[in-house]
């Protein structure tokens, strides 16, 4: 199933799918429908619960960016269309190892983010801790904080 959508270049439609924001049956209905079908398709999948609220316009925004992008010239200059090529295990391999890459940026990203909320937090409690700072909070009226930052420090994790 995720061939059809890598042969038929729909890159946003096999990252929409990723994502949740659409089931796979309908991202292949989707690139395998012509123009005309395609606004067919998108209300069928929002009378079936597929697709509802935000999801809705964000597929349709897509739908649309896709629509510009097949309308553009497609020949070589020459009055002939070239056929698309097949994709390759090859391909498929870059493509996963290019998925997988940024996955591991992500995770390093999380890690990194992970480890500037726990300095703060640690750093707050320390500052918390100190009578004098506590009291220029007070003066200054800084005294509040925000909710979530507060159950850190109190030791209630959110996660």
């Amino acid at each position: 199933m995720i061939v059809v959508l890598l042969r038929n270049g729909e890159e946003r439609l096999l990252s929409a799918v990723e994502t949740g924001l659409i089931p796979i049956s309908l991202a292949i209905n989707i690139a395998r429908a012509d123009h005309s079908e395609v606004q067919n398709l998108l209300m069928d999948a929002y009378a079936a619960g597929k697709i509802k609220g935000k999801k809705l316009a964000t597929v349709r925004r897509m739908l649309d960016q896709r629509m510009h992008r097949h309308k553009g010239i497609s020949d070589n200059g020459l009055g002939r269309t070239s056929p698309r090529r097949k994709i390759t295990a090859a391909d498929l391999m870059r493509l996963y190892q290019t998925e997988a890459e940024k996955q591991r940026i992500l995770v390093k990203k999380a890690n990194y983010a992970q480890a500037k909320l726990l300095f703060i937090v640690e750093a707050l409690k320390e500052l918390l801790a100190d009578d004098g700072f506590t009291t220029l909070l007070r003066a200054e009226r800084l005294e509040t904080m925000p909710r979530a930052l507060k159950m850190r420090i109190d030791g209630n994790s959110l996660s």
